[in-house]
C-alpha cells in the first residue's frame, strides 16, 4: 500500500512539473523534418504528424502543433492522452506549396480521435482517397473545433462523424463521390459558420444531426440529380439557419425538422421534377416552423411545407410551384396562431394553395392558383377543440381560384375576418361553411369578392358569397359586408329547419341576381327586393377596365363614400387603413397622397395614381465584415407600369439607387439600412432595417501572463487591474463583439479504466496513462472586436482557487452562435 502511495505521489508530481511550461509548440516539416533519434518536434521539426502527436503525449501542459505547407500522406489516431491538443497548419487551400494537405490512406478515418476531452485543428486541407469508405474526420471528443478546414471526400464515407458538441468555421467541405455518406453527422450540438457544403450523395443527407443544428452563412448543396436524399435531417432538438441555401438537385426535399426550425434568408430549391418530398417537413405539436426572407422553388410534386400540430410562420417569402402534374397543397400546417404576411403563393400546379387547422393570419399576400387548378386556394377548418384555434383573419391580399368549379376560399367553422382584400374566381369566391352546431360570423370589409369568370357578372349558380349553415343542430352562419363589391349576388344555404344562414350588407354594391325562392334559402339583407337584393351600378361603371383588372373608375360617385365609422370588426380582428395595395383611403381625387374617406372595395389603382409605396427590404439575417451583402427594394403594393425610383442610404456611408443593392461593411456592428421609394405624382416613403455585422467569434493567441502565480487573497474574479505579485493576465483578439465563458479545469493524472480516463487513485495504478480536466467554476468577459486584456485574480465564487496544474477553456457566444474552443495552462502555486 505504501509503495502504490509513493507511486501516485512521484507520479504527481511529474505532472505538476512538466505543466510549468504551459502551451508547448511542436514542429512538423515534411521536407526538411525527422522521426525517432529522440526528437520531441520542439527545436528540430519532426516529419510526421503522427510522430508529433506521440511526442505530444509526454508533455501534460496544452500542445499545439504547427504543421507546415506541403503532403502529409498519413492517417492520425489521436488517443485519451491528447486531449486538449491543437493542429495547425499554413492554410486550406488545394495546392501544397503554400498550404497545409493531409492526405489519408484507404481502410481508416483520416483522422480518428478519441480524445477525452478537446481536439482543435485549423488551416488544413483534410483529403480522403477515391474509394475509401471510412469517414474522413471520426471523433468521440466532447469538443471538436475546426476553423478553416478544407474536407475533401473522394471516397464514399462520411465527412465528419462527431460523437459530441463540434463546431466548424469557414473551410468547406465537399464530398465528390457519388456514393458519399453525409457531411456532418453529429450526436451532440452542430455549429457551422462560413462553411459551404456541397455532397454528391444519393440517399444520405448533406447532415443528420440528433442535437441543436445551427447553420450560418454556409451555402448546402446536394449536386445528385440521381440522389433521392433531403438535404437536412434534424432530431429532438431546434434547427436555426440563416443566410444558407439550399440547392437539391435530386429529388429529396430541403430539411426535416421534428423539433423547432427557424430559418432565414435562406432560398431553398428543389430541381427534381420526380420529387415528392416536401421542401420543409416539419414537427408536431410543441415544435414550429418559421421561414422568413427568401424564396421557395419547386419543380417536383411536392409541397412547399407540411407539419402537424406545428404553427407555423412564413414571412416575406416567394413560394413558386414550377410542375403542372403537382397536385399537392403548396402549404399543409395546423397549430395556433399561425401566418403568411408578404408571402406568395404562385405557380403551374394543380393542387390546393393553403390547407389549415386552426388560427392563421394572412397579411400583404397572394395566392394565385395554376391555370387549371380544382383545387381552393384556401382550406381552412376549425381548430378549438384541440386548442389550436378557429380565428382566421385576410387582410390586403388576394385570393385567386381559376376554375370556377370549386369555391376559392372555404372556411369551416372559423371566424373570420377579410379586410381590404379581394377573394376572385371559384363556384363560390367564398364559401363560409358551419355545422355541428357552432355558431360562427364573417365580415368582409373594403373588400371585393368576384366568383366565377373575372370582371364580369357571371349568372347562377356561380355567386360570390355562400353563407352556409350545413346540419340540423341549430348551426348559425351570418355573413356581413361592410363597404365592400360584390361582383356575384350573394346565397344563403342551410339544411334543416334549425340552421340559420343570413348575409347582411352595409354600403356595400350587390348586384340585382337574386337567389332562388326555396325552403333550403337562408336570408340575405342587403337592399330591398323579391329577395333582399337590389339592381346597383353597373359593372363598367365601378371598373375603370374590368376585363384586364380591378382599378376603379375614378369617375364613379361611390369610390369614396364610406365614411370610417361604418366599418366595424368583431374582435379579436383588427381594421385596415389601406387598400389592397397598401395605399391610403384618399378622399376621390388625382394624388392626394392623404387619408381620408375609405375607399368601397379592395383595390385603388388607375386614375387615382397616389400609390403610397410600401418600401419592402429584403436583407440577410446578418453579414459578414468585409463580405459583400445583397439587400433587395421593392413595393409590391404600387403597380407594375408605375415606374419606381430607389434611394439607399446606410449609417456607414453608403449609398446607392438602385433596386437591389451590394454593399460591404468594413467593420463589425450594427448599421441602419434605409430605403426611399418614390412612385407616380411624388408619393414617397421611407423604409429602414437594422443590419447586423458580425460572424462567429473567433479567439487566436489567447495567452497567460505569467502562468505560474499566486492567487489573490480577496477579490473578485476579474478586475481591471492586477496587484502585486498575485494574479495573472489574460489576452487575446477577437473579431466580434461577444460575451466569452472561461471554465477552469483542474488537471489530474488518471489511467484508461474501462475505455474511460479516470482520475489516479490507489486503485488505478494500472492502465494506460491519460489527463484529465475536471471543471471547477467559471466566468465570464464581455469583450469588444480586436485586443482584449484582463486581470485574472486566481479566485472563482469568492474563494482562492487551490495550488495545482490548470486548464482555461474560453468559448466566444455572440448572435450568431457559439464559437471554437480554445485553451491556454496555468499553474497555481502555494
Amino acid at each position: 500500500m505504501l509503495a502504490r502511495a509513493c507511486a501516485v505521489a512521484v507520479a504527481l508530481a511529474v505532472f505538476a512539473a512538466q505543466a510549468a511550461s504551459a502551451n508547448t509548440i511542436l514542429h512538423v516539416d515534411g521536407a526538411t523534418g525527422t522521426d525517432g533519434g529522440g526528437n520531441t518536434c520542439q527545436s528540430t521539426p519532426c516529419k510526421t504528424i503522427q510522430n508529433a502527436i506521440t511526442q505530444s503525449e509526454s508533455f501534460n501542459d496544452l500542445v499545439t502543433i504547427a504543421v507546415s505547407a506541403g503532403t502529409y500522406t498519413e492517417d492520425l489516431s489521436l488517443g485519451a492522452l491528447d486531449s486538449g491538443l491543437t493542429i495547425t497548419g499554413a492554410g486550406s487551400g488545394a495546392n501544397a506549396t503554400g498550404n497545409t494537405v493531409i492526405t489519408g490512406i484507404t481502410g481508416n478515418p483520416t483522422i480518428n480521435s478519441t480524445t477525452a476531452s478537446s481536439l482543435a485543428l485549423s488551416h488544413l486541407r483534410i483529403v480522403n482517397p477515391l474509394g475509401d469508405p471510412q469517414p474522413i474526420i471520426n471523433s468521440t471528443s466532447t469538443e471538436l473545433g475546426l476553423t478553416d478546414v478544407a474536407l475533401d471526400g473522394q471516397g464514399t464515407g462520411v465527412g465528419i462523424d462527431a460523437g459530441a458538441d463540434m463546431s466548424m468555421t469557414g473551410g468547406s467541405i465537399t464530398l465528390e463521390n457519388a456514393g458519399a455518406g453525409a457531411a456532418f453527422v453529429t450526436s451532440g450540438e452542430l455549429t457551422v459558420s462560413g462553411t459551404p457544403i456541397s455532397t454528391n450523395s444519393g440517399t444520405i443527407p448533406a447532415i443528420v444531426g440528433a442535437g441543436p443544428i445551427s447553420v450560418t452563412n454556409s451555402p448546402i448543396t446536394m449536386s445528385n440529380p440521381g440522389g433521392s436524399a433531403t438535404a437536412v435531417l434534424g432530431g429532438p432538438a431546434p434547427i436555426t439557419i440563416g443566410g444558407s441555401p439550399i440547392d437539391v438537385k435530386g429529388t429529396g426535399g430541403a430539411i426535416s425538422a421534428p423539433f423547432t426550425l427557424t430559418m432565414t434568408g435562406s432560398a431553398i430549391t428543389l430541381e427534381g421534377s420526380a420529387g415528392t418530398t416536401p421542401a420543409i417537413a416539419g414537427g408536431g405539436p410543441g415544435s414550429s416552423v418559421s421561414f422568413s426572407g427568401a424564396p421557395i422553388d419547386l419543380q417536383g410534386k411536392a409541397s412547399a411545407l407540411t407539419t402537424t400540430g406545428a404553427p407555423v410562420t412564413i414571412s416575406a417569402a416567394k413560394i413558386t410551384l414550377d410542375n403542372g402534374a403537382n397536385a399537392a397543397p403548396a402549404l399543409t400546417f395546423s397549430g395556433r396562431d399561425s401566418s403568411l404576411t408578404n408571402v406568395t403563393i404562385s405557380g403551374a400546379w394543380t393542387g390546393p394553395g393553403v390547407l389549415d387547422t386552426g388560427s392563421i393570419r394572412i397579411v400583404d399576400s397572394s395566392i394565385t392558383s395554376g391555370p387549371s387548378t380544382t383545387a381552393p386556394m384556401l382550406d381552412v377548418s376549425d381548430g378549438s377543440a384541440s386548442g389550436i384555434g378557429s380565428d382566421l383573419s385576410i387582410i390586403r391580399s388576394t385570393l385567386e381560384e381559376q376554375s370556377t368549379t370549386t369555391p376559392g376560399v372555404i372556411a369551416n367553422n372559423m371566424n373570420v375576418a377579410v379586410v381590404s382584400s379581394a377573394l376572385l374566381g371559384g363556384l363560390f369566391a367564398f364559401d363560409f361553411e358551419v355545422l355541428n352546431g357552432k355558431t360562427r360570423s364573417a365580415t368582409l370589409a373594403s373588400s371585393t369578392v368576384d366568383a366565377g369568370m373575372l370582371g364580369s357578372r357571371d349568372g347562377g349558380p356561380i355567386q360570390s358569397v355562400l353563407a352556409h349553415a350545413d346540419n340540423t343542430a341549430g348551426s348559425v352562419a351570418t355573413v356581413t359586408a361592410e363597404g365592400s363589391i360584390l361582383v356575384e349576388a350573394p346565397a344563403s344555404r342551410r339544411v334543416g329547419t334549425n340552421g340559420t344562414a343570413t348575409v347582411n350588407c352595409s354600403g356595400t354594391e350587390v348586384p340585382g341576381t337574386t337567389q332562388a325562392a326555396a325552403g333550403t334559402d337562408g336570408a340575405i339583407n342587403c337592399a330591398t327586393g323579391a329577395s333582399g337584393n337590389t339592381s346597383t351600378s353597373l359593372l363598367s361603371s365601378i371598373f375603370a377596365n374590368p376585363a384586364t383588372g380591378y382599378a376603379l373608375n375614378p369617375s364613379w360617385s361611390g369610390v369614396d363614400s364610406v365614411p370610417e365609422a361604418a366599418i366595424s370588426l368583431p374582435a379579436p380582428f383588427s381594421d385596415s387603413s389601406t387598400d389592397l395595395l397598401g395605399n391610403p383611403r384618399v378622399v376621390n381625387g388625382i394624388a392626394t397622397c392623404q387619408p381620408g374617406v375609405r375607399d368601397k372595395g379592395a383595390i385603388e389603382l388607375t386614375g387615382h395614381q397616389g400609390v403610397v409605396p410600401a418600401p419592402a427590404i429584403a436583407s440577410p439575417a446578418s453579414v459578414l465584415p468585409g463580405v459583400a451583402g445583397t439587400f433587395t427594394g421593392s413595393a409590391a403594393n404600387v403597380p407594375s407600369n408605375v415606374p419606381l425610383t430607389f434611394s439607399w442610404h446606410s449609417s456607414d456611408g453608403g449609398s446607392g439607387s438602385v433596386a437591389r443593392l451590394t454593399h460591404t461593411f468594413v467593420r463589425p456592428g450594427s448599421y441602419t439600412l434605409s430605403l426611399t421609394v418614390t412612385g407616380a405624382a411624388g408619393c414617397t416613403a421611407t423604409k429602414s432595417v437594422s443590419v447586423p455585422v458580425h460572424g462567429l467569434d473567433v479567439i487566436t493567441v489567447l495567452k497567460i501572463s505569467p502562468t505560474v502565480f499566486v492567487a489573490a487573497g480577496s477579490g473578485p474574479s476579474v478586475t481591471t487591474t492586477g496587484r502585486p505579485r498575485s494574479g495573472t493576465t489574460i489576452s487575446y483578439r477577437g473579431t466580434e463583439a461577444a460575451t466569452t465563458t472561461f471554465t477552469v479545469q483542474l488537471g489530474k493524472l488518471g489511467r484508461i479504466r474501462g475505455g474511460t480516463c479516470r482520475v489516479l487513485t490507489g486503485k488505478h495504478l494500472t492502465g494506460k496513462r491519460c489527463r484529465v480536466f475536471l471543471s471547477v467554476g467559471a466566468f465570464s468577459h464581455t469583450d469588444t472586436p480586436g485586443s482584449v486584456s484582463f486581470h485574472f485574480t486566481g479566485r472563482l465564487l469568492g474563494r482562492k482557487l487551490p495550488p495545482g496544474v490548470y486548464r482555461l477553456r474560453a468559448i466566444p457566444s455572440d448572435p450568431v452562435g457559439k464559437g471554437t474552443a480554445v485553451f491556454a495552462g496555468f499553474t497555481l502555486k502555494p
